[in-house]
């Protein structure tokens, strides 16, 4: 009886613990500064939206980014602001410049829509702790300006703790109370057998 209550214990716990694994940050995108195939005379501002299936890592749901705005400020100092309205899931060239024009620095701002009840690759569904996002280039370190190929930015958002087993944890608990009963049954059955041919 006492390594039943301790078996139980144990399941309990190992399948309530999954239910806070996703607190924590999930990949939304990537943004980069890279030469294009022009000739090799331009290079290009490209954002990755990997919502959507797009890319098969963390949100399975589309996520668009809107009310997108990429500031890029030159090495005279002048700054250039673009607006791009709604992002939807996949890639995006967010403009193309004439080799030689040197950036210190890209701004990127948006906000997510939706921001919550979004659906991960695991299944669970859960709501970003802001609807806001912002991603920064800055040059490489020991780099003057942004080099095409090495500054890139992953940017991800953050999602807070669920307080709410997932099902797939609820189901393994319940396995697992069956076959702890399923042995309790059976071994006094196999005990009064012994006992009969004895």
């Amino acid at each position: 009886m006492r390594r039943f209550w301790m078996g139980s214990v144990f399941l309990l716990v190992c399948g309530l613990c999954p239910a806070a694994a996703h607190a924590g940050s999930v990949d939304l995108g990537d943004f980069s500064f890279d030469a294009t195939s022009v000739g090799g005379t331009q290079n290009s501002f490209d954002l990755t939206n990997f919502t959507g299936g797009f890319l098969p890592l963390d949100v399975s749901s589309a996520v668009n980014f809107a009310n997108v705005t990429l500031t890029l400020t030159e090495s005279t100092g002048a700054s250039l602001t673009f607006s791009f309205g709604s992002l939807t899931p996949g890639a995006t060239d967010l403009g193309d410049f004439l080799v030689g024009t040197n950036f210190t620095s890209a701004l990127l701002t948006g906000t997510l829509s939706p921001a919550s009840g979004v659906t991960l690759t695991d299944g669970s569904t859960v709501d970003f702790t802001s609807m806001v996002f912002s991603v920064e280039l800055l040059p490489s370190s020991g780099q003057q300006f942004l080099a095409t190929g090495q500054d890139v930015s992953i940017f991800a958002n953050t999602i807070p703790a669920l307080t709410t087993p997932e099902p797939a944890s609820l189901l393994l608990l319940a396995t697992g109370f069956l076959g702890f009963s399923a042995i309790r049954r059976r071994k006094p059955a196999a005990q009064a057998i012994q006992s009969r041919e004895s």
